[in-house]
């Protein structure tokens, strides 16, 4: 059962690389059916316009009309919960078995936190729900979630964040070490993530 609680409001950094692209760039989409169509994509939060190349005319593709889309090295897929109903697009930061997502929204809206009585087992297990998180640089709301996949997404928060993270990073333990200790935490989330994915390109490949 879902239920609506209050949100205690805090601020997070904005990490200065754009959670949705900002022009076109090449990619490829796949649709409901799994068909993957490659061609030139620009984002946006609850569309991605489509060309199949540079001259051709763009096409409006809504959330609804595809699962995933991929653009240069970023990759995205598509949330139907309704609590994402808003911001369906969500980008995927670790591809893990629990996965870290991050969302960016343009407009400043005060919702709460909803909830679910469901644990992932992270860890010993933390609560489902997603949680919006105000940010007040640039009339942006920052989206941390985490789950298996895009149907069960659940928020990021200071609260749990080092059982989470820790979770979501454990073949790394020398940044988990860095999470426990608290030098990673949900204002510098992005930096880590990019240094967790550089000693991952680092890491040789087993024979």
């Amino acid at each position: 059962m879902r239920f609506i609680a209050l949100l205690v409001p805090f601020i997070v950094i904005v990490f200065s690389s754009n959670t949705l692209a900002q022009g076109w760039k090449d990619g490829y989409y796949y649709d409901t059916t799994f068909t993957k169509v490659s061609g030139q994509i620009k984002s946006s939060e609850k569309f991605i316009w489509f060309k199949r190349d540079k001259k051709a005319d763009k096409i409006k593709i809504p959330a609804y009309s595809m699962n995933s889309y991929v653009t240069g090295a970023d990759s995205f897929i598509v949330s139907r919960m309704p609590e994402m109903a808003d911001i369906p697009i969500i980008k995927v930061l670790i591809d893990n078995p629990v996965k870290l997502y991050t969302a960016k929204k343009t407009a400043k809206i005060g919702w709460g936190s909803v909830l679910a009585g469901v644990a992932i087992g992270v860890g010993s297990g933390v609560a489902t729900g997603v949680t919006v998180m105000p940010s007040f640089g640039g009339g942006k709301d920052i989206y941390y979630l985490y789950g298996y996949g895009p149907e069960s997404l659940q928020s990021l928060t200071r609260k749990n964040f080092i059982e989470v993270m820790s979770g979501i990073m454990s073949d790394k333990p020398e940044i988990v070490e860095r999470i426990k200790d608290k030098r990673m935490n949900i204002n510098n989330v992005h930096e880590w993530v990019e240094f967790y994915h550089k000693e991952k390109a680092a890491q040789p490949l087993p024979n």
